[in-house]
């Protein structure tokens, strides 16, 4: 789907997550009528009426209408109307993202707009809500009057019209010219100008019925629902914020883990019991409440976040040991070190499916070679004396299958009294070295040299053996003759 880029982009599709809570504060004098109803006129920015909205009314709005600046060019004196695209497109993305989280699955946006900036508006609604929720643009005639001042009347404006499931919209919009007032036929529909519209029914934008005024102020008094609800929502985004780090290490370690290696790096989000466990003694110190009491929380859990939203479950497992007073006191004392903890997540090494912690020395040293080389970062890679932590097997099994495979492309050194890795490895070059009355003296060719052969098999250990299995191997790739 094509997206719209402008300057300031990046930050602007962010900008909706860095609006703060706000908290309404009622003004009693400036209300009128029942205040269950619900109804509420707002005074204050709109982007953070929108967001101070959203602890109580996310996904509960069946219909939203905005009449946005139409970026005309004009003068205006309660709002700015000659905006750059880039900063009318800043503007509007952050509010059009917290109208779509007020939406109900059944609700439904409707947008007014003229030509200035219809087309960018209905570009980044398609993102932002998504192109199938796309219902209509439609289109009603503001003007009758002739048009004289210029060659091409502009006398046409535009609603466009998105819903967060078109399957279960049963509005139908008309553009018949039916009244000019407001007219009400019997049936339910709404004559409005010179469209005629039915919402569900009846005309849900004509009276928003008794309004209580109210002002936007910063305000540290949050009631415990309030800071519930909001804290909620911010532990959501810190908690996606986690889950993306884990794919990203996700990702990586897909490229480490190839299928062809007996060696794998296996992640866990989140699963640092012990970790977590520590933490929560740390802050519960003086707290006398048993170690195994924390640890029975903690392996309810996933992190600190989980635990606190589900509270009840927590009172109802902690109260038969009298501790749920004590308990709740040390966590709202160090809400903030638990809530914003991350829970580290593990990773185990394993080798041939298996922990390397349950595997012998030797083994272990096998897999971190193995680990070493598949990494394929070098062009040379020296290794001194491999055989000190290596069995026989492991080297023959695992570690000369990859420097077979790895040859092509990379250059290797063994200083070595192992046979298995130049007779098995196929080495080109083959060094013999003999320390002799002070006196160093050296043999080199390849491995198919005679007087090569003769000083492995009588220096090195299993001389003798590997090349019995190299021969073994060599027989069996050779054609057969039926």
């Amino acid at each position: 789907m094509p997206i719209l880029q402008w300057l300031t982009r990046d930050n602007d599709v962010k900008a909706s997550q860095a609006v703060p809570y706000r908290l309404l504060e009622e003004v009693p004098s400036l209300g009128y009528g029942d205040k269950t109803t619900g109804n509420m006129l707002i005074q204050g920015d709109n982007l953070e009426a929108l967001k101070s909205l959203l602890p109580f009314h996310a996904g509960r709005i069946k219909c939203i209408y905005i009449d946005p600046p139409y970026n005309t060019k004009s003068a205006f004196e309660h709002y700015d109307d000659s905006l750059e695209h880039s900063q009318w497109l800043a503007m509007m993305w952050p509010r059009l993202e917290l109208l779509r989280e007020l939406l109900s699955e059944d609700g439904s946006i409707w947008v007014s707009i003229d030509d200035n900036e219809a087309h960018y508006l209905k570009v980044i609604m398609d993102e932002v809500f998504g192109r199938k929720a796309f219902i209509a643009t439609n289109v009603w005639q503001k003007r009758y009057s002739r048009e004289n001042r210029e060659a091409i009347g502009d006398v046409h404006e535009y609603i466009m019209l998105y819903a967060k499931n078109p399957e279960k919209i049963a509005n139908r919009v008309y553009a018949n010219k039916m009244g000019n007032g407001n007219e009400t036929s019997g049936d339910g529909w709404k004559y409005h100008g010179r469209g005629l519209i039915q919402l569900t029914g009846r005309w849900s934008y004509d009276h928003c019925g008794s309004g209580i005024k109210q002002n936007l102020i910063d305000n540290p008094e949050f009631t415990h629902t309030i800071m519930k609800k909001m804290l909620e929502i911010e532990l959501s985004k810190l908690n996606e914020l986690w889950l993306e780090e884990y794919r990203v290490i996700e990702n990586v370690l897909a490229g480490i883990n190839r299928n062809d290696s007996p060696l794998r790096i296996v992640p866990q989000f989140k699963a640092n019991k012990d970790a977590m466990l520590k933490h929560m003694q740390d802050l519960f110190r003086g707290s006398r409440i048993r170690e195994a009491t924390l640890q029975g929380m903690i392996n309810q859990y996933s992190d600190f976040g989980a635990m606190w939203r589900d509270d009840n479950s927590v009172d109802a497992a902690i109260v038969l040991m009298n501790s749920a007073e004590t308990f709740w006191r040390y966590f709202e004392d160090n809400i903030e070190a638990l809530l914003t903890w991350q829970v580290p997540n593990t990773f185990t090494i394993e080798f041939h499916g298996k922990a390397l912690a349950h595997h012998s020395l030797g083994q272990r040293a096998s897999a971190l070679m193995l680990f070493v080389l598949s990494q394929r970062d070098n062009d040379v890679v020296i290794i001194d004396q491999p055989e000190d932590d290596l069995d026989n097997q492991t080297i023959y099994d695992d570690v000369i299958k990859l420097i077979r495979t790895l040859k092509p492309e990379t250059q290797f050194i063994f200083a070595t009294h192992n046979a298995n890795i130049p007779v098995l490895g196929d080495a080109e070059q083959v060094i013999a070295c003999q320390y002799l009355d002070e006196r160093i003296s050296t043999v080199s060719g390849s491995i198919d040299c005679v007087e090569i052969q003769k000083s492995i098999v009588g220096i090195m250990e299993g001389g003798a053996e590997a090349f019995e299995r190299r021969k073994q191997v060599y027989e069996a790739w050779k054609p057969k003759n039926y």
